[in-house]
């Protein structure tokens, strides 16, 4: 007989897998998180968007989207949406895009590199402090 928590939540994972979880649990939240940032991603206007990354902050259910230039009406999606699951969306304004954040990484690792180590650059450009300036030459 399968486990079910005291306090159930039913979970249906985008591949249509399902399962109870308990709501205390912080693989919930994670989950949620998990599942929401899936749909940031999956929505048309991601690539023209401001969108450069996500952030999560699973303990307050909570993203932080981290963002290049104005408010849109894709932002707007993503503020309602989090909203309509229940969770808290920031946005944190950064001053390059994510162009040109994946050209400084590219640049600093050289077009040679593998793309473990690319994606590694790509992490720490984009986790730099808001105010920081990224150059390509």
């Amino acid at each position: 007989m399968p486990f079910i928590p005291a306090d159930p939540v039913p979970i249906t994972l985008r591949g249509g897998a399902s399962f109870l979880i308990s709501r205390q649990d912080p693989q919930l939240r994670q989950l949620r998180l998990d599942e929401f940032n899936g749909w940031i991603a999956e929505q048309p206007a991601v690539k023209s968007s401001g969108y450069i990354a996500s952030v999560f902050d699973v303990p307050n259910l909570a993203i932080t989207v981290l963002w290049f230039g104005g408010d849109s009406a894709f932002r707007q999606q993503i503020a309602a949406e989090g909203a309509r699951r229940g969770i808290t969306v920031r946005f944190e304004a950064r001053k390059q895009s994510l162009a040109q954040t994946e050209a400084a990484a590219r640049a600093l690792v050289g077009l040679v590199c593998s793309d473990t180590v690319f994606l590694t650059a790509m992490r720490t450009i984009v986790n730099a402090q808001p105010g920081a300036s990224l150059r390509v030459y």
